[in-house]
């Protein structure tokens, strides 16, 4: 059996059985030639342990080997790791791993790969392991914040709550990218120009330079709910009156809500540019 996987890429192609016997977990492709072959086989190892673990370290199949040590960590076991293309980024799918199994993960890994510690945070925010990811002291995270706000598990909302007490949260994890950004973790903002805004966002803002972001856009694009809600009483910021007289030329309703009494004391106070000026941004799209 050694012998033929030397080179499982060159296998002969088998047809769609080949596929669905994988996906199951019930036996491995002749043929791992196709994306989609490999993708039914990662399918089958993750929802059934013990299966295809003779493919484990073949040079060819990074991503079998990386499901493998996935599917071992979420079975309670510690897999030995050494090469950058054996570490698995999600072993959190389909099944969570035990408290101390994670606990054996950081302190095998935990000083050679400090990424793994948001691994790990994601999966206490899933499992409800408060203890643990209080010990972990990892920045406020976003994935991690919203896998505790969808878990039902005892312990999660108090994860959740205490990432959203925090007055910046981060996107470190890039599910898309496979990566965690570690070293340079940026707060989320660019996510809330099109988001709805969290509750707390008036008193824990992001940071002052991110809020005086999503205040522009606000004007800019005549929101009247968000840009009511974001701007600083009594404080004009460099652009908004400009970015104000650009949502007044695009939006009759913005206009009607600027005309108001309250709201031309408002202006009056920071100095609006006359509109018929066509003063700043206001002409711009």
């Amino acid at each position: 059996m050694a012998g033929s996987l030397a080179s499982p890429l060159e296998w002969t192609v088998d047809d769609r059985a080949d596929n669905e016997a994988a996906f199951n977990g019930q036996k491995i492709p002749h043929s791992l030639a196709s994306k989609v072959t490999q993708w039914c086989l990662i399918r089958g190892i993750r929802h059934h342990p013990g299966f295809a673990t003779e493919l484990h370290g073949a040079p060819e199949l990074p991503s079998i080997t990386r499901a493998l040590n996935a599917r071992a960590i979420m079975s309670s076991k510690v897999p030995q790791m050494e090469k950058e293309e054996e570490f698995p980024y999600c072993f959190w799918h389909p099944d969570l791993p035990s408290e101390q199994t994670l606990r054996q993960l950081l302190v095998r890994y935990g000083e050679t790969r400090p990424a793994i510690q948001y691994q790990v945070g994601r999966v206490c925010a899933m499992a409800g392991y408060t203890a643990l990811y209080d010990e972990l002291d990892l920045l406020p995270e976003v994935a991690i914040a919203e896998e505790a706000r969808d878990s039902s598990a005892p312990g999660s909302k108090a994860i959740y709550e205490s990432i959203m007490r925090q007055p910046a949260r981060y996107s470190i994890m890039d599910d898309y990218a496979l990566k965690i950004r570690t070293e340079d973790p940026r707060p989320e903002t660019l996510r809330l120009l099109y988001a709805p805004l969290p509750l707390d966002l008036p008193s824990h803002a992001a940071s002052i330079a991110d809020k005086n972001l999503l205040i522009l856009m606000a004007a800019w694009s005549s929101n009247i709910e968000r840009y009511s809600h974001l701007r600083r009483p009594g404080v004009v910021i460099p652009g908004e009156l400009q970015c104000i007289v650009r949502g007044i030329y695009h939006s009759v309703f913005f206009a009607k809500w600027w005309a108001s009494p309250e709201q031309l004391e408002y202006s009056n106070a920071g100095q609006l540019p006359d509109v018929e000026s066509g003063g700043g941004c206001a002409g711009a799209d």
